[in-house]
């Protein structure tokens, strides 16, 4: 159950990685195994049906609910990494910039640091850049 949890998940954030194509794909998901209750495990492998399905909308409720439900997931550093890059291909740079801002772990950071970037670009706020 739970090599099949790693699996989607690290499929969906491989596949993602982020979604702009700047940003890097590589995500070292090892260190984040721990015990998933099954109920996690099944929301995990909704979300990654619904992305692969293209169902973006589907995907941020799933997400946002996911949040809600597991707030001390060791995932849900990724999953914000995720939703603020489908929020930045919606164009919604402000919503993209709370979210990002959100994640704590630093290697999710380094993977979404040049998509917050451009958000602050986007909006003209270049003193956030430097």
């Amino acid at each position: 159950m739970h090599r099949t949890f790693y699996t989607i998940i690290g499929g969906m954030l491989l596949t993602c990685g982020t979604l702009h194509p700047k940003s890097p794909a590589q995500h070292d998901l090892e260190k984040y195994r721990h015990e998933s209750s099954d109920e996690e495990a099944f929301l995990i492998r909704r979300i990654a049906e619904f992305w692969k399905d293209g169902d973006y909308e589907i995907v941020k409720t799933q997400i946002h609910q996911f949040l809600q439900r597991f707030p001390k997931s060791s995932l849900n550093d990724y999953l914000l990494g995720i939703l603020g890059d489908l929020y930045l291909q919606e164009a919604k740079y402000e919503k993209s910039i709370e979210l990002y801002s959100q994640v704590r772990d630093l290697s999710v950071m380094e993977k979404v640091i040049i998509n917050k970037l451009q958000c602050y670009y986007e909006l003209n706020q270049y003193g956030a850049i430097v």
